[in-house]
């Protein structure tokens, strides 16, 4: 009976200690911190590319703006917030007319080279001509391409001023040439330009990324003013709207400039 007791303890005792030792080891593992794998950071998006075709973009950051005005014609008010909530890029120049043809192989020109100046804004062109650059260029690219919304176009245009012209108040053709805050050029003037929304009045309401769907009009959204006799100042303001056709060709002073996605 004293043996088989004295191996009760002894087997008692070997618990306890073994018992022990595991307490030890579960404090120590609460007292070490735990291993993080640290996830890697995401790269900055480049502020400038430049693809295949040779456009030059700008990236354009999210950001909330306040679009249209209080104060002028009836399609230009009220005044609203918008958010864009992704960056994109947007070609820094309209799209020149010989770049269209290279990428179009399959439409012939309108105007003969040596006469104009292959550098300049494409023109007479359809808004289905312009989309389908885009999707071209989707194709080339492996990126999409498309038109900018028209609340793209204003907040690409503002580049963060909150006045009536992205140089200030005051009409100045010397600051109309400049490039504004986010490097694009000729967004005040040079042609005016083919929006991917259809035309209707502001709600007003407060939005994010709105794009306006086809309406009982069939008119399609035409931004910035353009280089012309009879142009008034009033046509080069960040909230100056007009609209157009979509379907027709004859418009000598409307080009576009496209939006290449982020990836």
């Amino acid at each position: 009976m004293k043996l088989r007791r004295w191996g009760l303890l002894f087997v008692a005792f070997c618990l306890s200690l073994m018992l022990a030792a595991c307490g030890e080891e579960e404090a120590r593992e609460a007292e070490e911190p735990e291993e993080t794998v640290a996830e890697p950071e995401e790269e900055p998006l480049p502020e400038m590319l430049v693809d295949s075709a040779g456009i030059e973009f700008r990236l354009v950051p999210a950001g909330t703006f306040v679009m249209g005005t209080d104060e002028g014609d009836e399609r230009e008010r009220p005044a609203h917030t918008v958010t864009i909530s992704k960056p994109f890029y947007m070609s820094v120049r309209e799209i020149p007319r010989d770049l269209y043809y290279e990428v179009m192989v399959d439409v012939e020109f309108t105007e003969p080279s040596e006469v104009e100046d292959p550098n300049r804004p494409a023109a007479n062109l359809t808004w289905h001509d312009a989309m389908e650059f885009c999707h071209k260029l989707s194709l080339i690219e492996e990126v999409e391409y498309r038109l900018p919304t028209e609340a793209e176009w204003e907040y690409a245009y503002r580049a963060g001023s909150e006045t009536a012209y992205y140089w200030g108040e005051d009409f100045n053709e010397a600051a109309m040439a400049e490039p504004n805050a986010f490097g694009l050029q000729a967004m005040a003037n040079g042609a005016s330009e083919w929006c991917l929304d259809w035309y209707a009045l502001y709600s007003g309401d407060e939005q994010t990324d709105p794009v306006v769907e086809e309406q009982d009009e069939k008119l399609k959204i035409v931004r910035g003013g353009h280089d012309g006799p009879g142009t008034l100042p009033g046509s080069f303001t960040h909230f100056s709207r007009g609209f157009a056709d979509p379907d027709h060709d004859f418009y000598d002073y409307i080009g576009f400039r496209v939006v290449r996605m982020v990836k």
